[in-house]
């Protein structure tokens, strides 16, 4: 009923103003609630509205292939119908995201999204070279929308970033799309990083490894890396430890001495699993074989402290030294014996050497060398050194950049080896392979001032000149270690022998800026009015260059003046 101006009162005409105030908000909140909005919040009846409302103004604001791709992402099925039929490319590639909306619907498992994308027309092979419909679903394991795909004429063999759909699906453990993309005809043996069958084994899949095997999936391939070969299945599965998964790809025929990887045998992975079962499978195999090539699966075993596999790998025939056949690369072991003693295992030390061990066996890679004691000795494991002194080491066997088995004692601060290889004979004049520094210069160098006395009372020539330092008394002077210092004065270091960086004790003193020890040396008369000078001029020259104006520099140059005048 039309209301007339007799019927109007001071309330309805307050009542209708408010509704008029209403109807003016809407209208506000329409406009500015756009299509993205409404595509957004998956609002349907807002999408038909804005279409329908002003389907010209709003095609010039608002990019309909992009809010397409954003409705198939959210799985809004409605809204994607009708942005179709607005006219949305179904195939549009790149904008704000670098995919199709079939891509984008098959990733996000929506499949009646990509059942519309498809009766519209959309192409399931275009692809950004990272993602691809069919790589999409697979490997987010949605095997209905691959099945889908694979009706409308998808490529199963199509690659994205070099890698196949039945790859991914593999690796995914998606068991169902595997069968689909087996039985569309996928390529079993694509190599990119890895087959579909070595990638569900190292996932441990074995439901799937078994699919691929039935429909004839190569068991031995390697992917090749320039002049080398990357792992076979077979060593993925050894390194699983799943002694299901070995004898699964066994039983099919595998070649149990695949090279190849980091581990370099299918046996060494194993021994670096520690799964004794594998081990025990492998080396039936093995010997059933008829050739027994072990790399490194030894050092491997003891590396991981595996007694027991240890034990097996000597039994079956495996070299103490590690396998002759093995050449170095980045990934080489060092040989078990060397390792055993590095990790402190006494119980497996004494093993390999009862297995024939070398104790003097030479490693050397990257300019890095060592010998069982050498390496002992640095690490101050006292019942090993007596083990591999006992069975013949050669206490002072050259190794190292420090050249000695005592040297590297005397490096890491290590008395008690320091004694035991003296009291074997180790000569306490030695001098170390690169820099020549004597064994007192080398304990001062790396900070064990603790060493000096025991070195003194061996018989270290207190005078022995170092290149850098020039002697040990210049050695401690530079360090500031004061005692250390003066004990070197008692028994008879010279404070006026030349060499090294500073020339003289009493100017390395000085330089370091070492209060105590300069004034140790002019206390004890030790300096001469020649070498005080010289100590005077390197400090000046120091403050002139502007390297240092510390108080200690102004104090030391007091108690040189001293001296010098």
């Amino acid at each position: 009923m039309k209301e007339t101006d007799e019927d109007s009162t001071p309330e309805s005409s307050a009542l209708l103003e408010v509704e008029n105030d209403d109807d003016t908000f809407q209208d506000k909140e329409d406009e500015e609630y756009s299509l993205t909005d409404a595509v957004i919040d998956g609002n349907v009846d807002r999408v038909r509205d804005a279409l329908g409302r002003n389907l010209e103004q709003i095609s010039q604001k608002e990019d309909y292939d992009e809010l397409l791709k954003d409705a198939c992402a959210a799985g809004y099925a409605d809204i994607v119908d009708l942005i179709i039929k607005a006219g949305a490319d179904t195939n549009v590639l790149g904008g704000r995201g670098p995919y199709t909306p079939l891509i984008a619907a098959s990733q996000n498992g929506h499949a009646r999204v990509v059942q519309l994308l498809l009766g519209a027309g959309a192409d399931p092979d275009i692809s950004d070279n990272r993602s691809n419909a069919i790589f999409a679903a697979s490997k987010a394991g949605h095997d209905d929308i691959v099945l889908w795909l694979l009706a409308a004429g998808a490529d199963v063999d199509q690659l994205a970033s070099r890698t196949s759909a039945l790859q991914v699906a593999a690796e995914g453990g998606h068991d169902q799309c595997v069968r689909w993309l087996i039985a569309a005809g996928a390529d079993l043996d694509q190599q990119a990083e890895g087959t579909a069958l070595y990638r569900a084994t190292r996932k441990g899949y074995l439901g799937i490894i078994q699919q691929l095997l039935v429909a004839g999936a190569d068991v031995d391939l390697q992917e090749e890396r320039g002049e080398k070969l990357e792992e076979a299945p077979l060593h993925a599965a050894a390194s699983s430890g799943r002694a299901e998964i070995v004898e699964c790809l066994l039983n099919a025929g595998v070649d149990v001495n695949a090279y190849g990887g980091t581990k370099k045998t299918p046996i060494a992975a194993a021994a670096a699993s520690g799964c004794v079962p594998v081990v025990k499978l492998l080396l039936y195999k093995l010997h059933a074989s008829g050739k027994m090539r072990f790399g490194p699966a030894l050092g491997y075993a003891v590396q991981q402290g595996e007694a027991e596999i240890v034990d097996m790998l000597l039994a079956a025939g495996a070299s103490p030294d590690g396998d002759p056949e093995e050449t170095l690369d980045f990934h080489s072991l060092k040989p078990p014996l060397i390792i055993a003693v590095q990790e402190g295992n006494e119980i497996l030390v004494t093993r390999l050497i009862k297995a024939g061990a070398n104790v003097n066996q030479y490693f050397s890679q990257y300019g890095r060398s060592v010998t069982p004691l050498y390496v002992a000795s640095m690490n101050g494991h006292l019942r090993i050194m007596q083990q591999l002194l006992d069975a013949g080491a050669a206490v002072d066997g050259k190794a190292g950049y420090l050249g000695t088995p005592f040297l590297a004692a005397v490096s890491e601060g290590q008395v008690e080896a320091m004694n035991m290889l003296l009291d074997a004979g180790a000569d306490v004049q030695a001098r170390s392979a690169v820099s020549k520094y004597p064994a007192l210069v080398i304990a001062l160098d790396k900070e064990h001032p603790e060493v000096v006395d025991h070195l003194i009372n061996a018989g270290a020539n207190v005078n022995n000149s170092a290149q850098y330092y020039g002697s040990a008394l210049q050695a401690a002077a530079y360090k500031g270690y004061r005692d250390v210092t003066e004990k070197l004065l008692d028994v008879g270091a010279d404070p006026a022998m030349e060499g090294g960086h500073y020339g003289l004790a009493i100017v390395a003193a000085a330089a370091k800026k070492h209060v105590v020890v300069v004034k140790m040396f002019i206390d004890r008369d030790a300096v001469t009015k020649e070498q005080a000078g010289k100590a005077t001029e390197w400090v000046k020259e120091m403050i002139e260059s502007g390297d240092d104006r510390s108080d200690e520099f102004q104090e030391i140059l007091a108690m040189l003046s001293s001296v010098v005048e």
